[in-house]
C-alpha cells in the first residue's frame, strides 16, 4: 500500500509539472513576434551590367548614357568623354 501511494504522488508531480511546461512553452510562443516565412515569393529585379566596368547592378539604378548604362555618373563621363 505505502508503494502505491508513493507511486500516486511521483505520477500527480510528474503530470503537474509537464502541464506547467506545456502553459510555459504556450505563452513564450504567443510573446515570440510572428516570423516571416521562409517561402514568400520575391519577383526578380532586372539587372543591368556598367559599360565601363562591368559590375551588375538593377535596372531601376543604373544611369543611362548614349552607348548604354553605367553604374554612375562618373564612369558615365569617362566612357562617353
Amino acid at each position: 500500500m505505502k508503494y502505491l501511494l508513493v507511486a500516486v504522488v511521483v505520477m500527480l508531480g510528474y503530470a503537474l509539472w509537464k502541464h506547467n511546461r506545456q502553459q510555459e512553452r504556450a505563452a513564450r510562443e504567443a510573446a515570440r513576434p510572428p516570423q516571416p516565412s521562409q517561402h514568400t515569393a520575391q519577383t526578380p529585379k532586372a539587372m543591368a551590367a556598367c559599360q565601363h566596368c562591368g559590375v551588375h547592378l538593377p535596372a531601376s539604378e543604373a544611369v543611362a548614357g548614349k552607348l548604354g548604362v553605367y553604374c554612375g555618373h562618373a564612369h558615365r563621363q569617362l566612357a562617353e568623354g
